[in-house]
């Protein structure tokens, strides 16, 4: 990770030198997909902050299903100053993974193909529980998802009950003041238009 100084300016370069590890795959017979960054990341600093307390997140998945291809986008890596995303880099699937042949050979379903739609049902069922824990309906200002997470800003914090958020399948619950981010995964999106439909009925 370099800086070079421009009169007041700063850029920040992320040399992205670090092996990413590979990431789980079920429904194939590879058990793991390689991944990598898109590009090197760039920042120019304006301000005069201090740029060695720029950190990075990456946003992978736990596990996903094949088929995957080359060159898809797996996650991201996320840079922050200061509490402040200033940017992100793509990261890529760097090789193909192939689906199990298995419903042509008459075997029995794979993991992926019970699995995938099991996860889908068990967020989408517990919705309820889901507002109920963020303090219901009147607390909510708004709902939107990054990936990964389902971002929920809320009028009173105190009204949240983990217990509740948690019937929902995720990895972990970010608390932001009012905001919220729950770590659900690549099925944020679904969640978050389960939610907003379920709160259109009540």
């Amino acid at each position: 990770m370099l800086d070079y100084g421009f009169g007041s300016c700063r850029l920040y370069v992320d040399e992205n030198a670090e092996e990413l590890s590979p990431i789980p795959v079920e429904g194939s017979l590879k058990t793991e997909v390689h991944v990598g960054y898109a590009e090197q990341f760039r920042y120019l600093e304006t301000e005069g902050r201090d740029l060695s307390a720029v950190s990075k997140t990456l946003e992978l998945p736990e596990l996903v299903t094949a088929p995957v291809r080359r060159g898809e986008t797996a996650g991201r890596a996320v840079y922050t100053l200061d509490g402040e995303e200033i940017g992100s880099v793509a990261i890529l699937y760097r090789e193909d993974v192939d689906a199990a042949l298995a419903e042509a050979e008459g075997i029995a379903p794979t993991a992926a193909e019970t699995g995938k739609s099991s996860k889908a049902s068990a967020l989408t069922a517990n919705v309820a529980s889901l507002v109920e824990g963020l303090g219901g309906k009147e607390n909510i200002n708004s709902t939107e998802n990054c990936f990964t997470r389902l971002r929920v800003n809320v009028k009173d914090p105190s009204l949240l009950k983990d217990e509740l958020i948690n019937k929902v399948p995720n990895s972990g619950i970010v608390k932001k003041g009012d905001d919220i981010q729950i770590i659900i995964g690549l099925q944020v999106a679904e969640l978050r238009n389960a939610v907003e439909d379920y709160l259109k009925t009540i």
